[in-house]
């Protein structure tokens, strides 16, 4: 997701039906992470990964951010 972000891929620019699906708590995430030198990132995934409390609040955020984009994607349909 961050690098969809970083690239603005399709759904990820500001304006982009998956970034307004995201939780704030998930776009403070990816664009911090974002502006981290490419050197830090790598330690910052493994922080995540290594602490079973923040990995388990990540996930969440992003089941949170699947599931709102899947009801905005439904509410398009006719």
């Amino acid at each position: 997701m961050a690098v969809k972000r970083e690239m603005k891929a399709g759904g990820w620019s500001d304006r982009g039906e998956q970034w307004k699906a995201a939780p704030e708590g998930l776009k403070k995430l990816i664009d911090g992470y974002n502006a981290a030198p490419n050197a830090a990132r790598p330690a910052i995934l493994e922080r995540i990964l290594s602490d079973g409390q923040r990995r388990e609040q990540v996930r969440e955020l992003l089941a949170e951010q699947r599931q709102q984009y899947r009801a905005n994607d439904r509410g398009m349909e006719r």
